[in-house]
């Protein structure tokens, strides 16, 4: 990617500062240990080290991340989903990304669903602090919620669970380094999805209320995805 060259050629403008960005496993966009799988983590780095700061990254579980951000114990966490809490408890920055949930279940299950309705009869996961949990709820559903996706995918694969919403990239690569192949391959998504929408940055407010920062970043991500934009092309 050339535009991300050249910002780690920049130097910094000011004395590097310490910044910590709590964030957990999110293949292919943020990874404790996959350097592949930090399509996120790599360029947004780099954005924040071209901009005078020191990046360190604290991998810890999303809900702690999100409670660490809003105490201030943290810097800033991504990828999130935008919801009302969200807006009044940080400061977000312009969308990073944009990501479909769809339902996953095993092939043999035949799960089907066209409106809330359709979903009452299943056993759904969820994740706490997820916006998927929210949304179900919102429908007047009452998902399990475990901590982690791990712990919710096994459940599901061991049939405790008829159906669990995820992003489709996320969630076919997280079935890959939980299960096996051939069980991997007993599970599957549904077509229709649950909901899209736009990912975003979560700044403290406590930190960069009065800061340049997200501003700062906002512009330089936009040149950054232009320019990914124009080398597709």
């Amino acid at each position: 990617m050339k535009y991300l060259a050249l910002l780690l050629l920049v130097p910094f403008l000011v004395e590097a500062k310490s910044l910590v960005i709590a964030l957990d496993d999110y293949p292919p966009h943020t990874s404790s240990s996959n350097s592949n799988h930090r399509q996120l983590q790599v360029p947004i780095a780099a954005i924040f080290e071209t901009l005078g700061y020191e990046v360190k990254y604290e991998y810890t579980s999303w809900a702690r991340a999100l409670k660490g951000v809003k105490s201030g114990k943290f810097d800033i966490t991504f990828p999130w989903f935008e919801n009302a809490s969200r807006r009044d408890d940080f400061i977000l920055s312009d969308k990073i990304m944009t990501q479909k949930v769809v339902f996953f279940h095993r092939r043999d299950n035949n799960f089907d669903w066209q409106n809330s309705n359709d979903l009452h009869k299943y056993r759904l996961g969820a994740v706490v602090d997820y916006t998927a949990r929210d949304v179900l709820i919102d429908m007047g559903l009452k998902p399990f919620t475990g901590n982690t996706d791990t712990y919710i995918f096994q459940l599901l694969f061991k049939e405790r669970l008829d159906a669990y919403p995820a992003t489709i990239e996320t969630g076919l690569m997280r079935i890959s380094q939980i299960l096996p192949l051939e069980d991997a391959a007993k599970i599957t998504y549904h077509s229709k999805p649950l909901f899209e929408k736009d990912m975003y940055l979560l700044f403290s407010k406590e930190k960069f209320q009065d800061s340049p920062l997200p501003a700062q970043f906002n512009q330089l991500w936009a040149e950054y995805t232009s320019s990914i934009e124009e080398e597709s092309r």
